[in-house]
């Protein structure tokens, strides 16, 4: 989590596999919106698109979709002599 600008950002959380559906998720997020309670004006979050399980947590939880994006990562495949 970080704050940017007014809001707060939950940019990524896991949750190992072993321990889905104990609530571990919820609790984080719940723990993020306590922490910035008072001090940003809202939380954005991000997660992927076909992450289901964490979109349902989310809406679960009172977001709301406001945009979709598209990252892009460059990785170099090999070193050139």
């Amino acid at each position: 989590c970080m704050k940017n600008g007014e809001d707060a950002v939950i940019d990524l959380i896991a949750v190992d596999p072993d321990h889905y559906g104990k609530g571990l998720g919820k609790a984080l997020v719940s723990g993020a919106l306590a922490h910035y309670r008072g001090g940003a004006t809202g939380m954005r979050v991000g997660t992927q698109g076909t992450n289901n399980p964490s979109i349902s947590l989310y809406e679960s939880m009172n977001f709301v979709l406001q945009e979709k994006m598209a990252t892009y990562h460059w990785h170099e495949t090999g070193a050139s002599s």
